[in-house]
């Protein structure tokens, strides 16, 4: 095994290790040691098969820098039946998982007004929580540039904005920038899991099972 791939077989055992901690102090099961062996390598060599068949660098999560969280947030919008979700996720300059949040939307009214809900459900969370410094990413460009040049915006969801733009003000530090869909996949996968499950939820220091693998792929940098 290469230097660099011993570098992320390494990182994702630390996490894996971490993460079945965390199950064991909640009174959860986990599985034998060779299987969690076994299920780390498995991680690692599906990213390192997926980058060396992709012809492209993928554009990845990043962390922040250190003493500032990172907040992903996404929306997802089912125009068939008017519904849709939002996701928040917090993490900070190591990677490692703070909080998170999903919420459903029995009766949305379009695509870029469940954007910017997602945004204000990732701040306020990040607000409660008495974040001080905040990388903010969003993979809506009408989004982020509604917050940055407020004057040219007068979509549906510019009242949300509006909130938005206060709150972020309320930070001792803050910042707003686009980001990829390949980038913001946790945000993505949280408001997909509520828009599919109909539900809501919030975790703290521990993140839901389905939302693990997407953790660790982001922890998983491969030049």
């Amino acid at each position: 095994m290469g230097q660099e791939n011993a570098k992320e077989l390494i990182m994702v055992a630390g996490w894996y290790i971490w993460w079945e901690r965390r199950r064991l102090v909640h009174d959860e099961k986990i599985g034998k040691t060779r299987r969690s062996a076994l299920a780390i390598r498995g991680i690692v060599g599906n990213e390192l098969a997926r980058k060396r068949n992709s012809p492209d660098k993928v554009s990845r999560w990043s962390k922040p820098a250190l003493g500032v969280l990172k907040l992903n947030v996404d929306a997802a919008f089912d125009v068939n039946v008017g519904s849709g979700a939002l996701g928040a996720i917090l993490r900070d300059s190591s990677g490692m998982f703070i909080a998170a949040k999903n919420e459903f939307i029995q009766f949305a009214m379009d695509a870029p007004s469940m954007e910017a809900l997602a945004l204000r459900l990732g701040l306020e969370m990040t607000e409660h929580m008495g974040v001080q410094s905040v990388a903010i990413e969003c993979d809506s460009m009408e989004v982020v540039q509604a917050v940055l040049n407020p004057s040219e915006y007068r979509a549906t969801g510019a009242v949300v904005i509006d909130d938005c733009r206060k709150k972020i003000s309320d930070f001792g530090k803050a910042t707003i920038m686009h980001c990829n869909r390949q980038a913001n996949v946790c945000a993505h996968e949280l408001a997909r899991f509520s828009i599919r499950e109909r539900s809501d939820g919030f975790w703290m220091d521990h993140p839901p099972d389905f939302l693990v693998p997407f953790i660790v792929k982001d922890l998983i940098v491969i030049e």
